[in-house]
């Protein structure tokens, strides 16, 4: 995946499922010349199915999630709630030694 773009793994991805869906589509169809071609391919057309399944399964092992579990997002927020945390500190602290010299 390395140098690889991700629209680029995402376009394939859908190029990927519109084939498969394809070979379905013609593996189960009703119109008699695509049963006889079917028929006449069974072979291939199983193979193929049988390669997209591998390799789908592959590449959905190999891809890290896309989601807020990531640690290029974790940390980042983390970082920021810390330091909003230490900010709101810093201000009641100041807020109620005003309000302790006052009285």
């Amino acid at each position: 995946m390395n140098g690889v773009k991700t629209g680029t793994i995402d376009y394939l991805e859908t190029e990927l499922k519109k084939i498969r869906k394809g070979l379905y589509d013609f593996q189960y169809s009703t119109n008699i010349y695509q049963n006889k071609a079917y028929q006449n391919k069974e072979k291939d057309v199983q193979a193929m199915l049988t390669e997209l399944e591998s390799y789908s399964a592959q590449n959905s092992v190999a891809q890290p999630s896309r989601g807020f579990l990531q640690p290029k997002v974790l940390i980042p927020v983390g970082i920021v709630t810390v330091v909003l945390a230490i900010a709101a500190l810093v201000i009641i602290r100041k807020r109620k030694q005003k309000k302790d010299k006052i009285i």
